[in-house]
């Protein structure tokens, strides 16, 4: 009987997220992960492709994801960004660690200037780098 008791918050919450998921066919939340649906042949293009990218890195929304890409132009050259830092024979590692880590901070977010701070920057950064 205890089983039984336990499931139950289990089994309420997801009919909740199916509920939800299948009433709002443009955009499907599950756990505050906003997954937005994409047809193909409209919407498939390469600066979409690269959002996307971004968003695999935990914490990265669809709006950061655009607002890094439309900063850099493209995931390329936000990419050529962090090997220039990489590479610059100047630097020791831990100060070039540290710049890629620190790289992303300023890009403003939304309208009421939220940044894309340090923790979200490095965990982008050892996604791609580490």
């Amino acid at each position: 009987m205890a089983a039984a008791l336990e499931i139950r918050p289990f089994l309420t919450a997801l009919v909740y997220l199916l509920k939800n998921f299948l009433n709002n066919p443009k955009k499907r939340f599950i756990y505050d992960i906003d997954w937005t649906v994409i047809k193909k042949k409209d919407n498939l293009t390469p600066k979409n492709c690269q959002i996307a990218c971004l968003m695999v890195c935990p914490g990265v929304s669809s709006n950061i994801a655009t607002k890094i890409i439309n900063n850099f132009g493209n995931l390329n050259k936000l990419f050529q960004m962090y090997s220039n830092i990489l590479n610059n024979k100047k630097l020791d590692s831990e100060v070039k660690t540290k710049n890629c880590e620190e790289l992303l901070i300023d890009i403003v977010v939304n309208d009421n200037g939220r940044k894309v701070g340090k923790s979200l920057s490095k965990k982008i950064f050892n996604n791609f780098f580490k």
